[in-house]
């Protein structure tokens, strides 16, 4: 069993928009593209397993502080014979309805592949 576990913290440069717009303005470009100023914090992590011989397994989740939502994946592989792969699975979102993951709240899959190499 493995357990992973990361931090991310995202900050986006914040422009001074008059000193930007009167640069563009210069440039004869038409419009002013600034990034706003925030930050954003997540914590994601995954932990996979071997339950069985030729049987994985593997969670990932992800939370983002700001927009209070989150995503989680998992996924159960059964190595059925040499090149043959069964693969059970679900993709779930969670958050509020603007947030990044709230959008797609509506969106929870699961799912059953099987792959075949040759």
């Amino acid at each position: 069993m493995s357990f992973n576990l990361q931090a991310v913290y995202e900050g986006l440069l914040n422009y001074d928009e008059d000193e930007e717009q009167a640069r563009l303005v210069d440039l004869d470009l038409d419009r002013m593209m600034t990034a706003p100023n925030r930050a954003t914090y997540s914590l994601s992590g995954l932990v996979s397993w071997q339950p069985a011989k030729y049987v994985t397994g593997q969670v990932v989740a992800v939370y983002n502080f700001k927009d209070g939502d989150a995503l989680a994946m998992g996924f159960l592989l059964w190595e059925m014979a040499d090149a043959l792969h069964l693969t059970l699975g679900g993709v779930f979102f969670q958050g509020p309805g603007g947030s990044p993951f709230g959008r797609l709240d509506e969106e929870d899959k699961l799912f059953i592949e099987m792959k075949a190499a040759f």
